[in-house]
């Protein structure tokens, strides 16, 4: 009998957690970050963590999402083994140019897309393949995104808000494909795509040993919901190439006072199940002269495994049948030039 339940409860994990998480695209659906809306309080200076915006500017930006399910059910007892792997990564290259800049550094930014990769898979096969710099995929729907701009306000703290999309989310007509561009430029991925969230709330200067936090709320797809407090140590300050650049190292614990989506986790009566274990790690490469972020990148892997003795005392001696869960929501934002 706890045999037969261990099964049943495999089963009905590995669907509730396709209906919870979807295959939508990370970008859309990815870790929120709770934004930032301080003011510096005067022009910022060469050795604030700020960005620093001009009229005219230009820089290529290349930005990596990536978000994974991973499902592994085994039964040595059996000889059995079901593996299943979902999600969605997206890799975007794009071109922005400062339209204008207010007294408070504020900026009016164009985005343009310049190459795009998309992968989706669903239960190990891929149901939505895309790469724009594949010459047979030049002449397919989601190819009309490259070379369409959209707008979009930053501010000195990294906080994001989308001003106008409308032509470039109207572009792609075929109707599966206008789904996933739907998606793609949402303004909650455009905001994720674009976002900052590591920089201090307030300007800070800029020296070794200076720490700060963030709290981030639950992306979907974690099946244990709660909200991380992120931690933030500029841990040195070395020049290449005539600049300047800080270095910045992330990690993270369970928030104090998270609520945990008021207490329910859709894990239910299976959450005793299961040893949860959850790594938000993370780092910032930040150019103090030039007042931009060379590299952001975060990762959040989250584990779920139950494991269960087989019945007899010959299944026992194969080992416990172990019901493992994985997800990993990641991304990587690098400046080109």
């Amino acid at each position: 009998m706890p045999g037969r339940f261990f099964v049943r409860s495999a089963v009905i994990m590995v669907c509730l957690w396709a209906v919870l998480s979807g295959c939508e695209a990370p970008s859309d659906k990815g870790v929120s970050v709770e934004p930032s809306r301080a003011k510096p309080t005067a022009k910022p200076s060469g050795t604030e963590l700020v960005l620093k915006f001009s009229v005219g500017d230009t820089s290529t930006y290349r930005v990596k999402t990536e978000t994974v399910k991973d499902y592994r059910f085994e039964q040595p007892s059996l000889g059995k083994l079901d593996e299943k792997q979902s999600g969605a990564g997206t890799t975007v290259r794009f071109d922005q140019l400062i339209k204008s800049v207010d007294a408070e550094g504020n900026a009016v930014a164009k985005i343009t897309l310049t190459s795009i990769n998309y992968v989706m898979r669903q239960e190990n096969s891929i149901k939505f393949d895309f790469d724009s710099e594949r010459e047979e995929d030049k002449k397919k729907p989601f190819a009309r995104l490259i070379g369409q701009s959209y707008t979009i306000s930053m501010s000195p703290g990294g906080s994001v808000e989308v001003i106008d999309a409308t032509r470039a989310r109207g572009i792609v007509k075929d109707s599966s494909a206008a789904k996933l561009a739907e998606s793609f430029l949402s303004d909650r991925a455009i905001i994720k795509r674009h976002s900052i969230p590591a920089l201090p709330e307030e300007a800070l200067s800029a020296k070794p040993g200076k720490t700060w936090s963030r709290i981030k709320s639950p992306p979907k797809g974690l099946l244990a919901p709660k909200k991380f407090e992120m931690m933030y140590t500029l841990e040195k300050i070395e020049k290449h190439g005539g600049s300047r650049f800080a270095f910045i190292e992330m990690s993270a614990i369970e928030s104090e006072g998270s609520d945990q989506t008021n207490g329910a986790s859709p894990l239910g009566p299976f959450s005793k199940m299961f040893d949860t274990k959850e790594e938000l790690t993370g780092r910032v490469v930040f150019d103090l002269d030039d007042g931009s972020v060379s590299l952001y990148k975060e990762d959040l892997i989250a584990t779920y495994l139950a494991a269960q003795n087989a019945e007899g005392e010959e299944q026992q001696d194969k080992g416990p049948d172990t019901l493992l869960m994985r997800f990993t929501d990641a991304i990587t934002v690098e400046k080109i030039h």
